[in-house]
C-alpha cells in the first residue's frame, strides 16, 4: 500500500485471545470442535501474508500474546516497531515458535527467570 499511496502504518496492539493461558494452548484446544474454521483462518492468513511476502507455515500452539505485545511497544519507543512486527510475525507464523515464551539470550529461563 505504501508503494501506491503516501500513507504511514501505525500498528496497534490488540490482545485477541486473553483466555489463552501463559504458555499457550495446542491449536486443537481452541479450534478442535471446528477444524474447518481453523483451516479457513489459516488459508486467509496465508492469502493476506502472501500479498506482502510473508510466509505462513503450520503452527501447533496458539500463543499467549501479552509478552510480544508489550515488547512491541518497547520496540515502538525505540523506533524499531516495524522490524519487530515483521520478525515476530515470521517467528510465529513461518517458524511455528511460541512467541509467548520467548527467552532473552543469557537471561535464563522463560521471562528472565533463572533456569533450573
Amino acid at each position: 500500500m505504501r508503494a501506491d499511496f503516501d500513507v504511514g502504518i501505525d500498528y496497534r496492539p490488540f490482545f485477541l485471545h486473553p483466555e489463552i493461558p501463559v504458555g499457550g494452548v495446542p491449536v486443537e484446544t481452541l479450534y478442535g470442535s471446528n477444524p474447518d474454521y481453523y483451516k479457513a483462518v489459516l488459508a486467509n492468513t496465508r492469502r493476506l501474508a502472501g500479498q506482502v511476502g510473508l510466509p505462513v507455515g503450520e503452527i501447533s500452539t496458539i500463543a499467549h500474546t501479552m509478552l510480544p505485545l508489550m515488547l512491541g511497544e518497547v520496540a515502538r519507543e525505540q523506533g524499531r516497531h516495524e522490524a519487530y512486527h515483521r520478525a515476530t510475525f515470521h517467528a510465529y507464523w513461518a517458524e511455528g515458535q511460541n512467541i509467548g515464551e520467548w527467552k532473552v539470550p543469557g537471561a535464563g529461563g522463560p521471562r528472565g527467570r533463572p533456569a533450573d
